[in-house]
């Protein structure tokens, strides 16, 4: 029985776990407990340790927190960067974790010994993107926007620079699940390259057409959970369009016309089975398209329509595809029912500004969240 039916259901020692207003919330039938003032200015990322024992956030305050969750403290506090602290990653086998910032440096800490591991001071500008590859031996970023830099993390040392200057700035740098691939992505191109090799697979860009007009702005993508596909969002006039990009053919496969995307503050999400993807548009709805039987399955109207006060900022499935949580410009977050299409439950006064991120844990049974609010 999903975590998430708590509040319907009421089954006793199920709870439910969030992350708000500079403390951690654990919800139960009871109440909850806080932690509080982990952060003075706005969470910038957050995410779970794959084995669920830590949540890291990162903030403007240029801090980073490692949060115990089972033991309801700040395990370790990193205060190394010199200025905004904008993106906190774990590897896969919960050993490190990578953070980058706005003074062009990344940092990887060693997790249980508390401590750095290597600085990688590349000072080529902010680093808002970082990745793992599956097997945790690489780490890809962005420099100064626009480019990918290659890091080999078993070595402590640069493996390559990939120089792309066109379209910026990056919004998505991502390796395909499977790991044979990384994604690069900003409003112009959409770009695959060769995990192995380094070099370009293919370059998307040609399907996108932003050089020859200048508002087919590529908005989102995201590689399909078996790596096969690629999912990206493109505003061209009042509609815009989804997408579907297959690796191995290197063509689009399919199109969803008049999706109404949001803007590169909201990301698409695949279905931990591939069939579903969880689009954020503009007008405050999640849509839900089947990408199986090429329609719209879902259409949830989730965030306040009040100018930029009510978007979708940021949308995630649970791993067991059941549900997707919504963190919403208008300060809330929503757990939506795929298959029921309907809204179960509603954070509405948790958060007093923006959500800027939103994660499930692996297993499901966490979710946090992140705001502008520095909570």
């Amino acid at each position: 029985q999903s975590t998430w039916e708590l509040t319907e259901t009421k089954q006793e020692n199920q709870t439910l776990i969030s992350y708000f207003k500079k403390f951690l919330e654990l919800y139960n039938e009871d109440g909850y407990f806080k932690f509080r003032d982990i952060h003075s200015d706005s969470v910038s990322s957050i995410d779970f340790s794959p084995d669920e024992k830590y949540l890291a956030t990162s903030s403007l305050d240029t801090t980073v927190n490692i949060l115990d969750i089972k033991n309801k403290n700040v395990y370790h506090r990193f205060t190394g960067h010199r200025r905004f602290a904008l993106k906190v990653k774990f590897s896969p086998d919960n050993k490190f974790l990578a953070t980058a910032s706005f003074d062009g440096s990344i940092y990887i800490l060693d997790v249980a010994a508390k401590e750095v591991y290597h600085h990688f001071n590349i000072q080529c500008g902010e680093i808002t993107k970082l990745d793992f590859s599956p097997q945790g031996e690489t780490l890809i970023a962005n420099c100064n926007s626009l480019n990918v830099v290659v890091l080999d993390i078993v070595h402590k040392r640069f493996v390559r620079i990939l120089l792309h200057h066109q379209g910026g700035p990056m919004i998505n740098l991502m390796f395909s699940p499977n790991g044979k691939y990384f994604l690069a992505q900003t409003y112009a191109l959409v770009i695959v390259f060769d995990a192995a090799t380094k070099e370009i697979y293919h370059d998307f860009t040609n399907e996108f057409d932003y050089f020859s007009d200048y508002q087919q702005l590529v908005y989102s993508a995201a590689f399909s959970p078996n790596g096969d596909y690629i999912a990206a969002t493109q505003k061209g006039g009042a509609e815009g369009s989804l997408k579907i990009l297959n690796v191995a053919t290197k063509n689009v496969s399919h199109v969803f016309d008049k999706v109404y995307p949001q803007n590169t503050y909201a990301q698409i999400a695949f279905s931990p089975n591939g069939r579903y993807l969880a689009l954020p548009t503009e007008t405050g709805v999640v849509r839900v398209y089947d990408f199986i039987d090429n329609i719209l399955y879902q259409s949830f109207q989730v965030c306040m329509q009040v100018s930029l006060r009510g978007r979708a900022g940021s949308v995630r499935f649970s791993p067991d595809g059941k549900y997707i949580a919504a963190g919403c410009t208008d300060s809330s977050v929503k757990i939506l029912d795929v298959t029921k299409g309907s809204i179960i439950k509603k954070f509405t006064d948790v958060h007093l500004d923006s959500v800027n991120d939103i994660s499930f844990s692996q297993s499901g049974f966490y979710l946090a969240s992140g705001s502008s609010d520095s909570t």
